[in-house]
């Protein structure tokens, strides 16, 4: 179902451009670099706005300029929203978020593996961190899975007791959980420094290039060009198109098939 079909998720695409536009105000003041990511970039060149079926904002910045955002924005975001981490609450199942207070909604991740509520349950803002990566695929794969150790494990114990896991899907998170925290922390260091030992010209999301499919070469993000989306002007990447179709393939101007468009959160209440 798309906003013009439900008058529910039209008001949240509406929440949703106003929490982007007040993101973008505090970045431009800030200095911060962003961009539009993945669905959200995919919406603005798709459609000129939000993808009509989607409930979250995706934005994306480099390492150092994400860790300024968190440190200064909330200050100038003021009440309104609430800036997390996975530090802050495990369940941020992203490199940040910015939730917009006064909403409330059913979390279709929490639901599914039968989790305890998050700290925040509201729309949101994605942040992704775009992280330098290995040229060599291998590498970037074996990163990916470590990253995403490193991430997970403060909550994998509880998806692990998950009755919605069967098979190999639970024998990972079982492993995860069993980790030593020690190791993981070794994992943490070990993928900083490789971070550092990068030269940035193969870039990909998530930190330490944790969704390593979704790579791109320097070149098509810098620099930072503009785009409307939903009357307003937000930044993009240089090479949207090749950034898309490193992101979703060279078919991505055709909209995935109805029973194919899930949802991120259902149920929204506003205070």
């Amino acid at each position: 179902m798309t906003a013009e079909e439900d008058p529910e998720l039209a008001r949240v695409h509406q929440t949703l451009i106003g929490a982007l536009g007040d993101v973008d105000a505090v970045c431009r003041k800030l200095g911060i670099p962003y961009w539009l990511e993945t669905g959200t970039l995919l919406g603005a060149v798709r459609h000129g706005g939000p993808i009509p079926w989607d409930d979250d904002i995706d934005i994306a910045m480099l390492q150092a300029d994400c860790e300024r955002f968190i440190a200064e924005a909330p200050e100038h975001l003021g009440s309104g929203y609430t800036v997390l981490t996975t530090q802050d609450d495990p369940y941020v199942t992203v490199d940040a978020k910015v939730y917009v207070n006064g909403t409330d909604t059913d979390s279709t991740f929490a639901a599914l593996f039968g989790l305890h509520a998050p700290l925040h349950n509201g729309l949101f803002v994605d942040i992704f961190i775009v992280d330098p990566v290995s040229p060599r695929r291998l590498v970037r794969r074996i990163e990916a899975k470590l990253a995403w150790l490193v991430r997970t494990h403060g909550w994998a114990a509880e998806i692990a007791g998950s009755d919605a896991l069967k098979g190999r899907r639970r024998v990972r998170w079982r492993l995860a959980a069993s980790t030593p925290g020690w190791a993981v922390g070794a994992l943490h260091r070990w993928l900083r420094w490789r971070r550092r030992r990068r030269d940035g010209s193969l870039l990909a999301v998530g930190e330490f290039g944790m969704y390593a499919k979704w790579t791109h070469r320097r070149e098509s993000l810098f620099p930072l060009a503009e785009t409307t989306f939903a009357g307003m002007q937000a930044p993009i990447p240089a090479d949207s198109h090749q950034y898309l179709v490193d992101t979703y393939g060279p078919d991505y101007m055709t909209p995935t098939p109805v029973g194919e468009r899930p949802r991120h959160v259902t149920g929204v209440r506003y205070d």
